[in-house]
C-alpha cells in the first residue's frame, strides 16, 4: 500500500500533497465505517427474521412499502450525510470489526423486538395492521438509536440530520395515513390509526428495545467480541 502511495506522490517529487492524501484517506475510511454499519443493521435483522418467520408460520410483519421509511430515514439519508461530511479523525482499529461493533447490537435488538411484537399480537389477537405498524415503529426507534450512537459526538450537521430522520419517521407513521386518505389514495403505507392503546404498546416495546440495545452493547464490551470477529474473518484482507 505504501509503495503505491509513494509512487503517486513522487511523480512530481513533491511531498506537499501527503497531508491531503492522508486526510482524504481518513475521511473515506471513517465515514464508510459509519455508513456501512447502518446498512449492515438491516442485513442482520432482515436475514434472521426471514429465517424465523419461515419456521414460525406467522406472517412477516413488514411490507415492502412500509420498509421504505426505514430505508430512507434510518439507512439511506443518514448514511449519505455521514459518508460525505468532513472527518479527519485518526483511523482506529480494524474496518470490519468497527462496522460489526456498531451494527450487531442494533440488528439483534430489532430481531428480539419484532418477535416480541408479533408474539403480543398473537397472544392478544391484535389487528394485523396494528401489529405491522407497531413493528415498524419499534424498528424505526431502534434505527434511530443506532444512528444516535453512530453519529456521536454530534456536530451541527449530525444534529440536523438526526432531527430530519426523527421528523420523517414521525410524519410517515403518525400522519401519512390521514394525508393519503385526504388525497383519496387509500391507506398507502398500510398503517393503523394512532390511539392511546397503540401508544401504550409502543412505549412498552420501545422501553424493552432500549434495554436490549443497552445490554447487547454491554455484552459486546464485556466479552470482547472483537476476538470472535477476528476468528470469523481471519482470512480477510481487511485485517492486514
Amino acid at each position: 500500500m505504501f509503495l503505491h502511495v509513494s509512487q503517486l506522490v513522487l511523480l512530481d517529487s513533491n511531498f506537499s500533497s501527503m497531508p491531503r492524501v492522508v486526510a482524504e484517506g481518513r475521511r473515506s475510511i471513517n465515514n464508510i465505517q459509519r455508513s456501512a454499519s447502518l446498512f449492515l443493521v438491516k442485513t442482520i435483522f432482515s436475514t434472521i427474521l426471514a429465517v424465523i418467520f419461515v419456521f414460525w408460520g406467522e406472517s412477516y410483519p413488514f411490507s415492502p412499502i412500509q420498509m421504505t421509511l426505514i430505508n430512507v430515514f434510518c439507512i439511506g439519508f443518514p448514511s449519505f450525510i455521514l459518508a460525505l461530511e468532513p472527518n479527519n479523525n485518526r483511523i482506529q482499529g480494524n474496518f470490519i470489526i468497527n462496522v460489526f461493533n456498531r451494527a450487531v447490537p442494533g440488528g439483534f435488538t430489532v430481531v428480539l423486538s419484532v418477535v416480541l411484537v408479533t408474539a403480543l399480537g398473537r397472544i392478544f389477537n391484535l389487528d394485523p395492521d396494528f401489529v405491522s405498524t407497531l413493528a415498524i415503529s419499534v424498528t424505526a426507534f431502534v434505527g434511530l438509536m443506532v444512528i444516535y450512537k453512530t453519529s456521536f459526538p454530534f456536530n451541527i450537521i449530525r444534529v440536523v440530520m438526526f432531527a430530519i430522520c426523527c421528523g420523517g419517521i414521525l410524519f410517515g407513521i403518525v400522519w401519512s395515513k390521514g394525508i393519503c386518505e385526504a388525497l383519496k389514495i387509500g391507506n398507502f403505507f398500510g398503517f393503523s390509526d394512532m390511539s392511546w392503546t397503540f401508544l401504550v404498546y409502543f412505549l412498552i416495546c420501545s422501553a424493552l428495545a432500549f434495554t436490549e440495545f443497552f445490554m447487547f452493547n454491554k455484552f459486546r464490551d464485556k466479552f470482547h467480541l472483537n476476538r470472535f470477529y477476528k476468528k470469523i474473518f481471519k482470512n480477510s484482507d481487511l485485517f492486514e
